[in-house]
């Protein structure tokens, strides 16, 4: 299994780009899931299955940002396994889906990316981590590589709700209420985390500097103008407010 499936599988990896590249990976770790189920004793709970089942909706959405998303795309048969290397091959699995996921998030953070495409690789994103989820037993073996990785995945939580609150209609005035201060609260987590990180004793030495990292100015940036948006109090005011002493 070794050589027939991790050489082919790190070589798509590394390749793959464009929308094309993205249903390339997840086409691969949905076959992959066919074959290594198709072996008998490796899929007793079936999750191999539904994990191919989800993929093969995953699939349906991304082809639904045009047609050469699977015209230039290429459907790639990792081929069979044995039951001996089941532990290796949903490794694999895992690791096709994981890169498919931060492909899709690094195309779909791009600046001028259409609605469209937000929503459907938030529809993605969604049924690949249950693949993962069901392919593994609810143990999703690939970790995102950084901390940059969870960021990007936060930031398109965030566009895929902007994009729903400018496209859907809000019946009632509270209902755009309700929207405006979950935004809110959303700034406002975000600045706590963000003092959180960079610590009090930092950023005085970060704001002396003659010669910053300008990855950490900017940061003290975006949380000088976070707090200029929504103020100093803290999203978990309330709780201090509302439990007793």
């Amino acid at each position: 299994m070794t050589t027939t499936w991790t050489r082919p599988a790190a070589v798509l990896t590394a390749e793959a780009s464009g929308w094309d590249g993205v249903w390339t990976l997840v086409y691969a770790a949905g076959q992959a899931a066919v074959n290594l189920s198709a072996v008998p004793g490796a899929d007793k709970d079936l999750g191999l299955s539904y994990a191919a089942l989800d993929v093969s909706y995953a699939l349906t959405e991304l082809e639904l940002l045009g047609p050469d998303v699977v015209a230039i795309g290429v459907a790639v048969d990792l081929g069979s396994v044995a039951l001996a290397d089941r532990a290796a091959a949903v490794v694999v699995v895992d690791d096709l889906l994981a890169a498919a996921e931060f492909l899709a998030i690094k195309l779909v953070t791009q600046p001028d990316v259409a609605a469209s495409a937000v929503l459907c690789v938030a529809r993605v994103m969604t049924l690949l981590s249950s693949a993962r989820a069901k392919a593994t037993g609810g143990r999703v073996v690939t970790a995102p590589a950084t901390y940059g990785d969870l960021m990007l995945r936060a930031a398109i939580g965030i566009q895929h709700g902007v994009v729903w609150v400018q496209n859907l209609p809000l019946e009632r005035r509270e209902f755009a209420e309700t929207a405006i201060d979950d935004f809110r609260d959303v700034l406002r987590a975000l600045k706590e985390h963000t003092w959180v990180l960079l610590e009090t004793r930092r950023v005085r030495g970060i704001i002396a500097s003659g010669a910053p990292d300008p990855r950490e100015r900017a940061a003290v940036r975006m949380g000088e103008l976070l707090n200029e948006v929504v103020g100093p109090t803290s999203p978990w005011a309330w709780v201090g407010a509302t439990v007793s002493p």
